[in-house]
C-alpha cells in the first residue's frame, strides 16, 4: 500500500500559501491512493466541470467511507466534501462587485476547505498507523 503520511499542518499551510492549488494536487494525489486499496474511483478531473465535480466528490467519499474508514457515513463525508464548493459559490454571488468583501470571501472558502482535507487526510494517517501497527 503507497499511502503517503502528510502532516496535518503541512498541508494546510501549504493549501493557504498556494492560495488553494495544493489542494488540486492533493486531491488527485489521494485519488490514486484510494483506487489502491480498491476504491475504484473516477478520475479527479471531474472535479473542474460543474455538477460533475458532484458526483467525483460523491465517489471519493464512497471511496473513503468504504475503504480508509470502513464505515457507512458516505453522505457525510460527502456534504463537508462539497461544504467548500457551496460556501464558495455563496460568496461568489453575494460579494461580486464587492472587491474587499470578495477577498474576504475568497480568504473563508479557502479556509473552509481546509476542513475536509484535514478530515480526508487524518483517515488516511489513521490507515497508515493501523498498518504499521498491525505488521509490528
Amino acid at each position: 500500500m503507497a499511502i503517503k503520511y502528510r502532516s496535518i499542518v503541512s498541508i494546510a499551510f501549504l493549501n493557504i500559501i498556494t492560495c488553494g492549488f495544493y489542494q488540486v494536487y492533493w486531491t488527485f494525489k489521494t485519488t490514486k491512493e484510494m483506487d489502491q486499496l480498491g476504491a475504484d474511483l473516477p478520475t479527479a478531473f471531474l472535479m473542474f466541470v460543474p455538477f460533475l465535480n458532484f458526483y467525483f466528490y460523491y465517489k471519493y467519499s464512497d471511496g473513503f467511507a468504504k475503504f480508509v474508514k470502513r464505515d457507512n457515513y458516505t453522505i457525510i463525508y460527502f456534504i463537508l466534501a462539497i461544504l467548500p464548493i457551496l460556501f464558495g459559490l455563496n460568496r461568489l454571488v453575494f460579494f461580486t462587485g464587492f472587491f474587499s468583501y470578495a477577498v474576504l470571501g475568497w480568504f473563508q472558502a479557502l479556509l473552509i476547505s481546509l476542513i475536509p482535507m484535514i478530515v480526508f487526510q487524518s483517515g488516511l494517517n489513521q490507515l497508515i498507523t493501523e498498518n504499521i501497527n498491525r505488521s509490528r
